[in-house]
């Protein structure tokens, strides 16, 4: 179906739907290029960037509600949402054990001793958190979720091209109406 052909509020609709799929997909994309990083938990920047991307992707997937409608939108929205959770926990832990460390060095030797045992009971919870942000990328990398968010981005995009027809046709039905009337008159 050529632009020319598609009513102009249809076009922006559909235009609007097709870039919330394209833009939210990419962004899923981004959040998801951490997980092994993420995983492994020898840098925290993958921490931070994933959880970067998982409330940009949560931004867009809010902002584009109107275009993703049913369960399978809410489960991957639920997804990202429990993901963000859980890289948040964690990323709090490291940015305490980092702002900590740099006060840490700036102290004489002398009176390290309370902030370095503070910063090793920060590690221990962090490390505890590690199993929880594991299994929140796991199951986000085992669920599919970029490509079954594609999957509903397809679909949400065919129903509208399918019922244009529909709507052409019952405003088409609904002017033969009036045109009958306007013949018996």
């Amino acid at each position: 179906m050529s632009d020319m052909t598609v009513p102009g509020s249809l076009l922006a609709q559909r235009s609007l739907c097709d870039y919330a799929g394209e833009v939210t997909a990419q962004r899923l994309d981004r959040m998801l290029s951490h997980i092994d990083g993420v995983r492994k938990a020898e840098d925290p920047e993958p921490v931070h960037q994933m959880r970067v991307w998982s409330r940009r992707s949560r931004a867009a997937l809010e902002i584009f509600r109107v275009c993703f409608q049913g369960r399978a939108f809410a489960e991957v929205e639920r997804e990202v949402k429990a993901a963000t959770d859980a890289l948040s926990e964690a990323r709090d832990l490291d940015v305490m054990i980092e702002n900590l460390q740099m006060r840490a060095a700036k102290l004489p030797a002398s009176q390290r001793a309370g902030i370095e045992s503070f910063i090793e009971r920060l590690r221990a919870q962090r490390e505890g958190r590690q199993d929880a942000v594991a299994k929140a990328v796991t199951d986000l990398e085992s669920h599919h979720l970029a490509q079954r968010f594609r999957d509903l981005a397809q679909k949400a995009a065919e129903p509208k091209q399918r019922r244009s027809p529909a709507r052409n046709g019952a405003a088409n039905r609904k002017d033969r109406g009036s045109r009958k009337g306007q013949r018996r008159g």
